[in-house]
């Protein structure tokens, strides 16, 4: 009698698309249905998303982009009243753009 390494198994359910693309994925890896699984299963990279968490990043970020847009008509008013542009608004200015690069990196 020969003792398997692997001897619990694991079933689930899939559709007919979903059936379609896992079979031609594992045509594509060139593994047998079990190495594909396995492999996958312990390589592979989870994502987990909190969509709560995803919302409240997405409107910190339109905060953030509001809040630019509005001092980016101030800086234009300055600017166009005045002629120029000081370090200080520009600046302060990069901080912010800063700021949402950062956002948009936590966020997506």
């Amino acid at each position: 009698m020969v003792t398997r390494k692997r001897d619990m198994q694991i079933a689930f359910r899939v559709t007919n698309e979903e059936k379609k693309i896992i079979d031609e994925k594992i045509k594509l890896s060139k593994m047998t249905k079990s190495e594909f699984f396995i492999s996958t299963i312990m390589n592979g990279k989870i994502v987990i998303t909190d969509e709560k968490e995803k919302l409240k990043s997405i409107t910190n970020l339109t905060n953030e982009i509001n809040k630019i847009g509005t001092n980016i008509n101030q800086v234009s008013k300055h600017v166009n009243q005045i002629g120029s542009i000081g370090m200080d608004d520009f600046e302060y200015l990069r901080k912010r753009m800063d700021d949402i690069w950062q956002l948009l990196k936590l966020t997506l």
